[in-house]
């Protein structure tokens, strides 16, 4: 909820901060869970949306969309780099401490602190990817990302979108909208952002008539936005009740 709602996503440093207050997790541990969680929903959107412009490519429906092909191949690209970043995020992260010390910023009280941190960050993603966890991830992510593009074809075509719309279209548009959500420029609860995104995707790509583009995304996003409070309202009672937990270190709970 609060990763929904505060603006420009500074709401997603709320995972680490209920981590640490909740579970005893340290802030590298609990950063490096948030950084593997959203490359791994990257790399699930960037494959929903190039199978669905791959479908829509060969549909013959949108031959004036003739980069929808292309559009595909490139997102499984990205797909494909967003998997080995969650595989192996550490060496973006040592990459930038690297590149830290060559600027000598190590010589400085602010510029060590900041690279022990990366260095700390670095060895929680490199467990990150041990012991099977990150498979297990994955497998979650991706019938996740199947029910929340259900969920906006259901509802966009129960507000009003054309009734031939297949599951193809509906994640396509709601892909955009999704993206356009995800930029740090979003504002409170992403609205004006989503609603651009959905538009975008709707209207100027699939032709859909703008105001009714328009009133679609507003109806899905005003119903996700009550989905999205009130079970994080829930969720902030049952953290209230519910005891304390305490983190293992992940290397005690690997084999030896």
């Amino acid at each position: 909820m609060a990763s929904y709602v505060l603006p420009a996503k500074t709401g997603e440093a709320s995972f680490v901060v209920y981590l640490r207050m909740q579970c005893g997790v340290p802030t590298a541990t609990g950063l490096a869970s948030l950084l593997v969680a959203r490359l791994l929903d990257g790399a699930t959107l960037c494959l929903g949306l190039s199978l669905a412009c791959i479908w829509l490519a060969r549909s013959g429906n949108y031959d004036y969309l003739e980069w929808l092909g292309s559009a595909g191949l490139l997102l499984i690209a990205l797909c494909v780099l967003f998997i080995g970043l969650s595989l192996r995020g550490d060496l973006l992260v040592r990459m930038i401490a690297w590149c830290a010390r060559w600027l000598k910023l190590h010589q400085w009280r602010f510029g060590e602190g900041l690279l022990k941190k990366a260095n700390q960050l670095a060895l929680a993603l490199r467990g990150a990817g041990k012991g099977g966890r990150l498979y297990l991830a994955a497998l979650v992510t991706i019938p996740v990302w199947i029910l929340v593009f259900g969920f906006y074809a259901v509802l966009s075509q129960a507000m009003g979108l054309p009734e031939h719309f297949t599951f193809a279209e509906a994640t396509f548009g709601s892909s955009l909208a999704v993206m356009f959500n995800l930029l740090p420029v979003n504002g409170m609860a992403g609205v004006g952002t989503q609603e651009l995104g959905w538009v975008t995707g709707f209207s100027e790509f699939l032709g859909v008539d703008e105001s009714l583009a328009l009133s679609t995304g507003i109806g899905c996003h005003l119903v996700q936005l009550f989905n999205v409070v009130s079970l994080g309202i829930l969720a902030h009672l049952a953290m209230g009740v519910m005891p304390r937990l305490r983190f293992d270190p992940i290397e005690e709970q690997l084999p030896q």
